[in-house]
């Protein structure tokens, strides 16, 4: 993740948040199917998890960031209203989540990787369909 947020520092002279936001995107639903596809097939090791996973989590590093900042443009009058409601956004979603995938153990972590897809792709579509305003 330290590694991710350096990068985005570094792209932050050169690119704007918005586009930044969707290379972070693009290298969480990549690791992601990989990490799936992997499962599916029964390729998986423990290098191979490991990797992969430290790549979703790390990208978190870049999508954060510039999540926030793409947000928080868009409210600039109520920016501790709308700061606070993502907050709370995050941490409910992440507990229907959790409640879900807890529904779906099978012993495999096929769920678990599914839901992880799903998530990233899930964002990656709303990034698509987010307003863009002027950077």
């Amino acid at each position: 993740m330290m590694i991710f947020n350096r990068l985005n520092h570094f792209l932050l002279d050169k690119l704007t948040p918005r586009k930044i936001l969707r290379i972070g995107l693009l290298i969480q639903n990549t690791a992601a199917l990989i990490l799936l596809s992997s499962a599916i097939f029964q390729f998986l090791n423990l290098y191979l998890v490991v990797a992969l996973l430290m790549l979703i989590i790390g990208s978190f590093g870049i999508i954060a960031p510039n999540n926030m900042a793409c947000y928080m443009k868009n409210f600039p009058m109520t920016s501790g209203t709308a700061n606070a409601v993502n907050g709370a956004s995050q941490f409910t979603f992440g507990a229907i989540i959790g409640l879900g995938l807890s529904f779906l153990h099978n012993g495999t972590p096929i769920p678990m990787f599914s839901v992880i897809f799903i998530s990233t792709i899930l964002s990656f579509i709303s990034f698509r369909f987010s307003k863009e305003t002027d950077d």
